[in-house]
């Protein structure tokens, strides 16, 4: 069986490294000098989890201010929708709260909170990672330079999309019933 196509969108504000995380899964390596993603872009990956595999179409989205009117669009639809920030961007952090009411405006999508460039030395860098873990459920720290939380953040991406098929599986079966009842009904529906 093909797996189902899931849209992941990345939303957050510039340079928080959203196309370096991209670049990270899809190609493996981190890439020092990037352009600023203008509109949108997306690339596919597959995705392995227990042996069940899970296409992702990565969308990247611009993350300057004359772009934010255009980031609905670009998330419409989206099964996972990765909010991004940087640990040494304080306003960056700050605005996770502006980019999950977009997020939410998706009835589709599941947001996830990634921080990105835990690499970097950053003064109370402990305190600001166990602050933003208490405030949210998904929340990944990563680096798109190290690697680091990858595995991790991308493993439950993948994961709640399998679920999530499973569970649309499983209700398309209980709409459907049981087709050998059906049958049985159908014999005995005839009209003599």
């Amino acid at each position: 069986m093909q797996p189902k196509n899931r849209k992941i969108s990345f939303v957050g504000d510039a340079s928080v490294g959203k196309t370096s995380i991209i670049n990270r899964r899809v190609k493996g390596s981190f890439q020092a000098e990037l352009s600023s993603t203008i509109g949108s872009s997306h690339v596919k990956c597959m995705e392995d989890v227990d042996g069940k595999k899970v296409e992702l179409s990565l969308w990247d989205t611009a993350g300057q201010e004359k772009y934010h009117s255009l980031v609905p669009l670009y998330t419409r639809d989206s099964d996972i929708i990765l909010i991004c920030a940087a640990l040494n961007d304080e306003d960056s952090i700050n605005n996770i709260e502006k980019w999950l009411k977009i997020a939410e405006q998706v009835d589709t999508a599941v947001p996830f909170i990634v921080i990105n460039k835990c690499d970097l030395e950053v003064p109370d860098a402990d305190t600001i990672k166990s602050g933003l873990a208490e405030k949210y459920k998904h929340i990944y720290f990563i680096s798109a330079l190290s690697g680091e939380g990858f595995n991790e953040l991308f493993y439950d991406v993948a994961n709640d999309q399998i679920n999530k098929e499973a569970i649309q599986e499983s209700e398309t079966v209980a709409l459907a019933g049981d087709p050998k009842e059906k049958s049985k009904k159908d014999k005995k529906s005839g009209c003599c």
